[in-house]
């Protein structure tokens, strides 16, 4: 659990950081859901547009997004070492809060254009493609959804969907917005532990969980469950 402060004292101190980078675009290709949240909000704050990567790319879909896109300044974690070998400049979060504390697809990035955020394509027709998302894209989004869901301030908002992700990101600015709350797990499997009121869930996820009695049990309390990010039949 992360207390408002807590989340405050972070961002600004990342954010002075940041706001030092030479480049406009800062790459993260973090796992940590906490962290990766913490470098985005900082990035923005100081007017850097953040560039999500998948955290399951392989080596090579780095190495082609990197050259393609010239994108020079990654932020990653000491445990993802191996895994990046490309042209960019690597930064260790690690490092960093040690150091703190002390719509469209473009066919490249103009380092003129601030956009909010850049994630990516899945990929699954060829090599991820960079889609670039504006301020009004997630105020617009968010407003929909709180017309649809009715949000309050007493509702929570369980996240177990990528933070790279449109899906997950997206909630992240739905809280924001709206001023509900979120609790973040690293699986559907820990909605057992959860007490959320509203959830989203990709269809493949929501038949498992439906086959369980134990989670079933746990989402009677829920009000709303979210479902999209891929074809879901009718028997569902």
């Amino acid at each position: 659990d992360f207390k408002l402060d807590d989340i405050i004292y972070e961002v600004d101190a990342l954010a002075g950081i940041l706001r030092d980078f030479p480049s406009q675009y800062i790459g993260i290709y973090m796992n940590c859901s906490i962290d990766i949240i913490l470098l985005y909000i900082a990035s923005v704050r100081v007017g850097k547009t953040p560039v999500m990567f998948n955290y399951l790319w392989s080596k090579n879909n780095i190495n082609f997004i990197v050259n393609k896109y010239g994108i020079d300044h990654i932020i990653s974690s000491w445990a993802d070492k191996e895994k990046i070998d490309c042209n960019a400049t690597i930064y260790y979060f690690e490092e960093l809060l040690n150091s703190s504390r002390g719509c469209g697809i473009p066919s490249d990035l103009d380092n003129k254009i601030n956009f909010e955020s850049i994630l990516f394509t899945s990929g699954s027709t060829g090599f991820p493609k960079p889609v670039c998302l504006s301020n009004k894209n997630f105020f617009n989004s968010s407003k929909v959804w709180s017309h649809e869901l009715k949000f309050t301030s007493e509702d929570c908002y369980v996240l177990c969907l990528p933070i790279y992700h449109i899906s997950g990101l997206s909630i992240i600015y739905r809280a924001i917005y709206n001023r509900f709350k979120i609790q973040i797990i690293d699986s559907y499997r820990d909605i057992l532990s959860t007490s959320g009121t509203l959830i989203s869930l990709v269809p493949s996820i929501l038949n498992r969980v439906i086959d369980n009695k134990e989670y079933i049990e746990s989402l009677r309390s829920y009000r709303g469950i979210i479902l999209g990010g891929e074809p879901a039949d009718k028997d569902l």
